[in-house]
């Protein structure tokens, strides 16, 4: 098949689709939508390319889009090709960056949007530094995101800025961690024209049309460092350009700070990020594996990423640490494999490992954490506190022991293996939308590594 043929199919599938959207929905498409058709093979597949981040996300399958795209190839073609659609490569793209701009202005690394795990409890907030990084107007600015050390709000930033860049080559971007600010603002108080060189500052920072923030604590009692800041926020407000900043706490927890520049913190969005639970965990370590690790999956025994997941997910530098941890284990001791067995040897350091932890030691600390016995958990009563006790036993064995099905049930009063199926699926649902559920689950975890 042409190019010319191919290119005629996904215009048909274009005004196909447009003809089936709601208004809200066509609008939606026509902003983000920017998928092309690259080849029709004799295997009966498809394949589907874009030409940004956000329209892959949108477009891929489990995007918002895709099941309209599937329908409307199949109902063009009159075929039942299976829609193949590419991973958006980040690297490529990067090669269309101006490097010595982007490395003097910040933006360094290979943090980006594609190696960024977007999980239930972060999705949102994803969603909203995508939008920013490709919208040339301040709607949303300031954005402020908040959470503890570690959990990925510096990889956010870094991600804006690279895709900005890659989206709109020539709008200006600058990333500054709050610590070297202050740095150049005390080296310029001790030069022989300090007036000058501040008002050179305001000048340059002023200069650009998205300004990225890290670690906006910092700045507490910094006042002459203050001073500055809040006259290009001034700057930025009045000129509609956007800002996204970057804090370990939320702005009404932070100190140091006077109600002007707190009030201009807070007067848009404000986003909380959490620290990842088991199953983002699980999928960030995946991700780091593909993309930073010199081991590939395939070198690890799935029981072992169970393991780090489940005892290194309060952020991810931790999680960072242990596959660190492994990888430096695999290459002094010259191991192709890394197995079940080798947990103990890895992470010897750990109070508690699968070698020690047992189902019995779990249900006794789930039991000491909601003030019941372990017969009371082992038992058929049915009280609400009980049985949730009960499953939440059931899910911790399971993903922090791998456990089968049929010895938690026999540690669990001889209950049949169906009914633990049942409670591990149920707590597995809640957790990715319950918030007091995961943090007592992560409080269990906490206290079996004591």
């Amino acid at each position: 098949m042409t190019k010319d043929e191919i290119n005629k199919i996904w215009r048909a599938v274009e005004k196909n689709i447009k003809n089936s959207l709601s208004p809200r929905e066509l609008s939606n498409w026509e902003k983000v939508v920017d998928a092309y058709i690259v080849e029709i093979n004799e295997s009966g597949q498809l394949i589907l390319d874009n030409d940004s981040v956000f329209s892959y996300l949108h477009v891929k399958d489990g995007g918002a889009f895709f099941p309209a795209i599937e329908r409307s190839i199949n109902e063009v073609t009159g075929t039942d090709y299976k829609v193949i659609v590419r991973e958006f490569n980040q690297n490529k793209r990067n090669k269309e960056i101006t490097d010595k701009y982007t490395y003097e202005h910040g933006i360094k690394g290979i943090k980006s949007f594609e190696n960024y795990v977007v999980s239930p409890s972060n999705k949102m907030i994803v969603k909203a530094c995508i939008t920013v990084s490709e919208q040339y107007s301040g709607n949303w600015s300031p954005l402020f995101i908040h959470g503890k050390s570690g959990i990925g709000k510096t990889h956010l930033l870094q991600a804006i800025g690279r895709n900005s860049q890659l989206v709109n080559p020539s709008r200006k971007v600058k990333y500054i961690n709050a610590y070297d600010f202050i740095q150049l603002v005390q080296k310029i108080g001790t030069s022989k024209s300090p007036s000058q060189g501040y008002e050179e500052l305001k000048k340059e920072y002023n200069s650009f049309e998205l300004l990225l923030i890290d670690d906006v604590q910092t700045l507490a009692d910094k006042e002459k460092s203050k001073e500055i800041l809040f006259n290009v926020f001034r700057h930025y407000d009045d000129n509609e350009k956007q800002i996204v900043i970057v804090s370990d706490t939320s702005p009404d927890e932070l100190r140091g700070f006077e109600a002007r520049l707190v009030t201009r913190f807070k007067s848009n969005l404000v986003l909380k990020l959490t620290p990842p639970d088991v199953i983002t965990a699980r999928e960030i370590l995946i991700n780091k594996i593909k993309y930073d690790n010199s081991l590939s999956r395939d070198d690890i025994d799935p029981q072992v990423i169970e393991f780090i997941a489940s005892n290194f997910s309060s952020d991810v530098r931790s999680l960072e640490g242990a596959l660190s941890s492994l990888t430096f284990w695999a290459i002094s001791e010259d191991k192709e494999k890394i197995g079940y067995k080798d947990i103990p040897v890895i992470f010897s350091h750990l109070k508690t490992t699968k070698a020690t932890l047992s189902i019995e030691k779990i249900i006794g600390e789930v039991a000491r954490y909601y003030a019941i016995s372990k017969e009371d958990i082992k038992s058929s009563k049915r009280s609400k506190k009980i049985v949730n006790a009960r499953h939440i036993s059931v899910y911790m064995c399971r993903e922090m022991l791998n456990s089968t099905y049929v010895d938690i049930g026999q540690k669990l009063g001889g209950r049949d293996h169906s009914t633990i199926m049942s409670s591990h699926k149920k707590i597995k649902t809640l957790i990715k939308s319950d918030e007091a559920l995961e943090k007592s689950i992560q409080d269990i975890k906490n206290n079996l590594s004591k």
